[in-house]
Parts: structure tokens; C-alpha cells; sequence
């Protein structure tokens, strides 16, 4: 959101004037203003203008050096602020405080520094305000002579009244925010610069930094068509003396230029730097972005990467706009061309069965199923019953909003008025949370899945609830888009508490709530939350997984169950297409029903569409919806996956058009095809998302092969002794390692067991005692454990690695 012009060149600049100045005639009018970039509001004097982001000079003259700064600097303290500001006024230190100034907002220090520039007396007037997001900052500059009439006038007015901007907003400070875009000066491209980043230009290039600058990516155009000869003079400018070996270069398949890589380098493994570096080619020009990130940094800001990746445009380029362009209907020719694509990209995703149902003009306009929904072989129907995982939390917010309508709670309402015990890892936070952050993936809470799994036997509504207080916030709230599983659960159970469900007793109290506000007057009849009545209707599909020899194959339904229930809100619903055409037709009437029904309000309804935090440069999420930009189209859509199941819910609420598909696969890449094919048939578009999708998948199944090559199932009593033995962790809990019959050992978490394969082709290993195993069965294949000798020869084993790294102790 910064572009932090405090290096202060602009200062320096301005102070290194050495004409004389004029005095101001008149009084001093102030005026209200926001800067959207900094996030401040306050007054500034009528008639100065911004010379830079930030920087409002009086301009009386060309020679006029009076001016103000006011910015924001998340993530910077004081004391590094303070060391830029001494740099560039020549002093060094600053002298003793004037005294402080409590406003509503902030608690400033105030500084008077008098500064001998050029032959001229200037005075400088500083007020820094720090707490744990970063540095406010307000300074008037002017000559000595007028100093005392405009620091009455000017800096102590600006100061009392500085702001954040929308201060009384809530929690989730930036909500709803647009993203701050670089624009390159010579016109060649832009970019967003995502929350709270930074971004300098230096010589040749533009760098953009994270709030530490643990990731810098780097941005320089070459003048050249050859992506070699471009990455290596893109280096020669950024850091000439970068010596890393690339260790793989992927060329992606792309109809928009000429060329489009990316280059990733051997891992510095000391460091823990990725290096990465992306070449686009367009129309004889180079654009290359170089990407230097610490791993730890990289996985919790990975969002934010996406956004900057996603919303790099060539200014060249022509964009896709959609608006004025109405959809083909639906004739017998396109539907039998459509479905001749589902029969063909079944085969190419090796997807057992799929369900598709189209929603146009308030009707379920087509339904059909395809393939097999079980090993015996029954035809998959419209009416197969499969789980839609995260496409319940869009039910959730539903929920919600209708909760809000009967004044059962508000969006605003703070969490602990519902819970007065609720808490979350940061204390600060745990009060300023609203109901809506609960579901907005913006409060900076990351995915912690294997809690789920590792904990499913004894965990409950209320300990999800109660696990929030431990997990470590990645980022500031609404500062990057953060998914968590439980904080939506945690909210669908909140949102049945305010309605009068008893704590204790949150999974039927939120079931009995859904399936008596949206389940039946939609007439959604088959769908539930209850496996046993799942598992009872006839016409129900089998879970399929993808195993680590890379065969898609029947899950047991056990697999699923045992992990699902405790978040319930955020993922355990099971549906079929035409129970959730009859919900997407609500969505498209703005809250009304099939039969004219209302279930919610137009108003609350919106409310969860509305964005609030970016996820790419085109996808933002609401609450409990991924908000797109569709070319020009508003689109709100939902997948969802659990371990053998895959959905996808999108709809064009401008065009009153939909589709659901539903397949029984896990990570099905075949439901966002049908969902791309299907818009591109309909808005007459090329071809070109299924040479994207058909290339990941190829990629995917390389790594996979790789990945299977490089492992050995081994009974060798030399290493399957290292690691055999108890182990615990406190958000884990306990494990054990044993061996099987035949000597291999077996990881048992309780919830699941699964044989432990030796990685072979590990470098880290040559170079030390550790050894690392892969988890081979399902639901966790291909999670690594690696285990070392601690300082006594007793090997410890660690789960994971970077930010979701899980340490056990060995207990036997």
C-alpha cells in the first residue's frame, strides 16, 4: 500500500534550495483531506499541492522551501526513522524532545531541529508517533524567520487532527482499501504494491520491498526478445555480483508473448533464500522480475507475491473488457460441444465421475452427471450426493448475514461481546475483532490444517474455538490474505452461540441453524452435514485420492469423516448440483428464492460480496466469497476440496449466470476447466485455459515422478532404528513410530497410520547425520519428517519446514 517516500530524498531535495524565500501573505485556511496510500486523514493548508505522495509544498514561488510531509511507515520503529531523518538533514543526533501530544489517534513526540542548509536558517518541526504497526510522522519545514506564525498556524492543527483514515472502522484496518499501483515513468508497465510494501526506484530498475525486506522483488525491462541475454543483464543491473547456478527453468505455454519463464536457483540452504527470477517477452522487449525471498518470510507473505506476479501489466498489451458483452444461450449445438469437452478432459484428469449444473436467468437452465460415482461402477447423476468443502463457508456468511438481519448480532459486533472468554495469540487483536473478521481471511491467522487432522479423535466445536488463542498471526490484520479453516469454523459457532446455542453443545446448534434458515426454504432436501444420512441415500459418490504412485483410487469414507466434522462451518457439507443451483439462484436474486421466498436481506447479502482483502491482482476475498474481476464482470465464486472430493460455485451476478460442478476427486484441476471452458464458449473467447490447466497438471505429475524416484521403501535396522520410538508436540500431540511385519517403519497419529519411506536424494543429508522418511499413505502423503541428533546422539524428529514447522520430543 506504501510507497514510503521517507528515504527522504524529496526532503533532500527540498532543503537543498538556495534561493531566498518569499513571506506568505494572509492567513492559513486548512483543509480536509485522506491519502489512501499513507492511510491518514486530517487537515492540510487550502492551496498547497503534493509535490510527492506525501509532500504538500506552499509553492509560492519556484524558490518557496516551506513545505509539509505527513505519512505512515507500517512495519518501520522510530529509531530507523530517525536514522534516515539524521542522514538527510546533516545532523548527528536529534536534540532533546520539546514535549509530547496526546491526540485520539496517537501519542507524538514533537522536535524543533534547526538546520544550516546552503546559507539559509531552517526550522524543522517533527512529530513521530510508533506503536507495534510502524511510525507516523508529521514535519514542517520553513525558514527560521517564519517559523513560529506556521507552526501556530500549520504544524500544530495538522498534528491534533491526523488520523488513520477510517480510524473507527473496526479490527480490520485497510478494508475495502484499492490497491497502490506503481506506474513506470517511461509508460512501460505497472504494478500493485501490496499492503504495507514498499517501493524505490534506483538505477535502472524498481525494487519492491516487504514491511521487514525479508522479499525484494526487483523489476528491470531489457531491450532485448532473448530471454537469456535479458535475465542476465536484468542481474547485471540489480546485483552484479549474483554467481547462483539456475537449478530449473520452466517455459509456461502462454498465448500473450513471445516467451514467458521462470528460473529457479539452487537454494542457498544456510540462508534459507529462494531466488527466482521471471522472464516475460512481449513484442521484442524483455520484463523481468527477480525475486529474492527468505523462505520463512516467502510462505507467510505468499499472497502478496501472487498479487504482484497476477497484476504486473504491460502497458502495451490489450486487456480483455467483457462488460458490454452479453453471453451465446445455451443451444443443443454448444451443449453437445461443451459436453463432448467434459468426456475428453475426464479422461485427461483421470476423474472418476462429475456433476455440472448451469444456472441462467433465475433457472436451472442445465443439469447432467458424467462418469462413475463408485468403484461398482453406478453412473454419476445430478441428484450424486459429494462433499463441497470450503464452498459451505459461503453458507456460513449466509448464516451470518441473516443473524444480522434479526439483530442477533451485528458485522461490527466484537467477538468477546458473544464470548467473553475468546481469545486469539495476540491480545491486542483478541478485543478488536468483529464477527466479520472472523471470516474475511484478513485478520493474518494461517492455515494450520494438520491441527485437524493430528487432533480430529478429541477435537470439538469448542476447541477449535478455544485452539485460536495459540496460532501465531503471520501478518497484521488486513494487512494479506490469510486462510484458515478454523477461524470460519470458529465464526459459524460464534454466530450460533449469539443465537442462543449453548457453549458445549456449537455443532448442533449451527447444523440445526442452517438446515432450518437456508436448507429448507430453499428446498436444498438432500444436502447435510450428517455423514450417516449422507451415506444412507443411495445415490451418494465414493471419495477418490490421488496415492503417491500418482493412481487416482478409492478413499475409505473414514478418511474423511473423522477430520471434517469439527469445521463444520468452514468445509463439511455434503450437496449435489441441483440442491446448490437452487442456492446460487438465491445468491442471483440478491436473497430471494426459487418460489420468491426471501431468505436475507438484498443489503446483507452484499455485505458478504463485499471485498476485503486482495488474494491476486484480480481476486480479492469478501466474507466467505472469492470476489473476481471476470474481464470487465463482477464474478463471486467458491471451490472446495476435502481429501477425495472437489467442488466449484461461480456465478456472473450481471449476466444472472452460473455453474456448479461437482467431482469425486481430490484437487480436481478438471472442475476450474469445465467452469473456463464453459465462459469461454459463452462469451465467444479463445481457447486457452486448458493449455494453462493441461501444463500445470503435466508439471505436477513430473514432480510427482521425481519426487516417487527419489524414495525407498526401506527395512535397513541401521536407519528404521533412528527413528523408531514416541514422540510428542504440544499442538500435535503424540505420535508413534514402529515397525510393520516386514521392518518398514509406520507413522500412527491415532487418526491415521501411514508407512514411512526413505528419502533418498536429500543433499542436506550427505552433509550431516540427519535423515528424513515421507509419510506414503493417505490423508498427509508426501509430508516430510526429518529427524537429527540432538547434542546428546538422540534423533528428534521435526515435521514440516519454514513457517509451519512442528518440533516433537522424543519421549522413549
Amino acid at each position: 500500500m506504501m510507497k514510503f517516500y521517507l528515504r527522504v530524498l524529496v526532503l533532500t531535495a527540498l532543503l537543498l534550495l538556495t534561493a531566498p524565500v518569499l513571506a506568505q501573505d494572509g492567513e492559513v485556511t486548512l483543509v480536509p483531506f485522506s491519502n489512501e496510500l499513507f492511510g491518514v486523514e486530517g487537515v492540510i493548508p487550502q492551496g498547497w499541492t503534493e509535490a510527492a505522495p506525501g509532500v504538500y509544498a506552499r509553492g509560492q514561488d519556484e524558490t518557496d522551501i516551506t513545505s509539509l510531509i505527513v505519512q505512515a511507515a507500517p512495519g518501520m520503529t522510530a529509531e530507523a526513522l530517525e536514522g534516515v531523518l539524521l542522514q538527510q538533514l546533516g545532523i548527528d543526533s536529534l536534540p532533546e524532545s520539546t514535549g509530547t501530544l496526546e491526540t485520539d489517534a496517537y501519542s507524538w513526540t514533537l522536535y524543533e531541529i534547526d538546520v544550516e542548509q546552503a546559507g539559509m536558517s531552517i526550522r524543522v518541526d517533527l512529530a513521530l508517533s510508533e506503536s507495534e504497526s510502524g511510525v507516523t510522522l508529521a514535519l514542517l519545514q520553513a525558514l527560521a524567520d517564519e517559523h513560529d506564525a506556521l507552526h501556530e498556524a500549520v504544524f500544530l492543527p495538522v498534528v491534533e487532527a491526523l488520523a488513520p483514515a477510517g480510524a473507527d472502522t473496526g479490527a480490520v484496518e485497510g478494508e475495502g482499501e484499492s490497491q497502490a499501483v506503481y506506474e513506470d515513468p517511461e509508460g512501460r508497465f505497472s504494478v500493485p504494491i501490496p499492503a504495507n510494501w514498499s517501493a524505490e526506484e534506483r538505477d535502472g530498475y524498481i525494487v519492491l520491498s516487504s514491511p521487514q525486506g525479508l522479499i525484494t522483488v526487483s523489476i528491470v525491462v531489457v531491450e532485448t526478445d532473448d530471454p537469456e541475454e535479458a535475465l542476465e543483464n536484468a542481474w547485471a543491473v540489480v546485483d552484479p555480483d549474483f554467481d547462483q547456478q539456475i537449478e530449473e527453468t520452466l517455459e509456461f505455454p502462454t498465448s500473450q508473448f513471445e516467451h514467458f519463464q521462470l528460473h529457479i536457483y539452487e537454494m542457498d540452504d544456510e540462508e534459507e533464500t529462494l531466488v527466482q527470477a521471471e522472464v516475460r517477452v512481449y513484442e521484442g522487449v524483455s520484463y523481468v522480475l527477480l525475486v529474492v525471498a527468505d523462505v520463512v518470510a516467502l510462505e507467510q507473505r505468499l499472497a502478496q507475491i501472487q498479487i504482484i506476479d497476477t497484476g504486473f501489466e504491460i502497458a502495451a498489451m490489450e486487456q480483455t473488457d467483457l462488460s458490454d458483452v452479453e453471453p451465446l444461450p445455451l443451444t443443443d449445438d454448444l451443449i453437445a460441444e461443451f459436453e463432448a469437452y467434459i468426456e475428453t478432459a475426464m479422461e485427461t484428469y483421470d476423474t472418476p465421475g462429475v456433476a455440472v449444473a448451469i444456472v441462467r436467468d433465475g433457472e436451472i437452465a442445465y443439469a447432467n452427471g458424467f462418469g462413475v460415482r463408485n468403484p461398482e461402477g453406478d453412473p454419476v447423476t445430478p441428484e450424486t450426493l459429494m462433499l463441497i468443502g470450503s464452498t459451505t463457508k459461503t453458507m456460513t456468511t449466509l448464516l451470518m448475514a441473516q443473524m444480522v438481519d434479526e439483530g442477533v448480532m451485528d458485522w461490527d459486533t466484537p467477538v468477546v461481546d458473544i464470548l467473553p472468554t475468546f481469545s486469539v495469540a495476540d491480545p491486542e487483536v483478541t478485543g478488536k475483532l468483529r464477527m466479520q473478521d472472523m471470516v474475511c481471511a484478513c485478520t493474518g491467522v494461517p492455515r494450520r490444517d494438520l491441527e485437524l487432522f493430528f487432533n480430529a479423535n478429541e477435537l470439538t466445536a469448542e476447541g477449535v474455538i478455544e485452539s485460536l488463542a495459540t496460532f501465531e498471526f503471520f501478518t497484521g490484520v488486513g494487512e494479506a490474505f490469510q486462510y484458515s479453516n478454523q477461524m470460519v469454523a470458529a465464526g459459524g459457532y460464534l454466530t450460533a452461540l449469539a443465537a442462543g446455542g449453548e457453549y458445549g453443545n456449537l455443532y448442533d446448534a449451527y447444523v440445526s441453524l442452517v438446515e432450518e434458515r437456508i436448507f429448507e426454504p430453499l428446498k436444498m432436501e438432500r444436502t447435510t452435514f450428517f455423514f450417516e444420512e449422507a451415506l444412507a441415500d443411495e445415490d451418494h459418490a465414493t471419495p477418490y485420492g490421488l496415492y503417491a504412485d500418482f493412481t487416482t483410487r478409492p478413499l475409505p469414507m473414514e478418511i474423511e469423516e473423522f477430520w471434517l466434522e469439527p469445521i463444520a462451518p468452514a468445509g463439511a457439507a455434503w450437496s449435489n448440483v441441483l440442491d446448490l443451483a437452487r442456492y446460487m439462484i438465491m445468491e442471483l436474486n440478491e436473497g430471494v428464492a426459487a418460489d420468491g421466498t426471501r431468505i436475507v436481506s438484498a443489503e446483507n447479502l452484499a455485505r458478504t460480496w463485499e471485498p476485503q482483502v486482495a488474494i491476486s491482482a484480480t481476486d480479492e476475498y469478501g466474507l466467505g466469497w472469492i470476489v473476481s474481476d471476470f474481464h470487465g464482470l463482477l464474478m463471486l465464486s467458491h471451490g472446495g476440496n476435502t481429501l477425495g472430493f472437489t467442488a466449484d460455485f461461480a456465478f456472473l451476478p450481471e449476466r444472472d449466470l452460473g455453474v456448479v460442478v461437482l467431482t469425486n476427486q481430490s484437487s480436481s484441476l478438471l472442475n476450474t476447466a469445465i467452469r473456463s471452458r464453459l465462459f469461454e464458449m459463452l462469451f465467444e473467447q479463445p481457447y486457452t485455459a486448458e493449455e494453462e490447466l493441461q501444463f500445470a497438471l503435466n508439471l505436477f505429475r513430473q514432480q510427482v515422478q521425481e519426487a516417487l524416484e527419489s524414495l525407498e521403501r526401506t527395512s535397513d535396522p541401521e536407519i528404521t532404528g533412528l527413528v523408531v520410538g514416541r514422540f510428542t508436540n504440544a499442538a500435535l500431540g503424540e505420535v508413534t513410530i514402529s515397525l510393520n511385519d516386514e521392518g518398514v517403519p509406520v507413522f500412527d497419529a491415532g487418526e491415521f497410520q501411514s508407512e514411512l519411506w526413505l528419502e533418498t536424494d536429500d543433499e542436506e543429508q550427505a552433509d550431516d547425520d540427519s535423515v528424513t522418511f515421507v509419510l506414503y499413505d493417505p490423508p498427509l502423503n508426501g509430508l516430510s519428517l526429518t529427524f537429527e541428533p540432538d547434542d546428546e546422539g538422540v534423533y528428534q524428529m521435526t515435521l514440516g519446514s519454514g513457517a509451519t514447522e512442528y518440533a516433537f520430543e522424543r519421549l522413549e
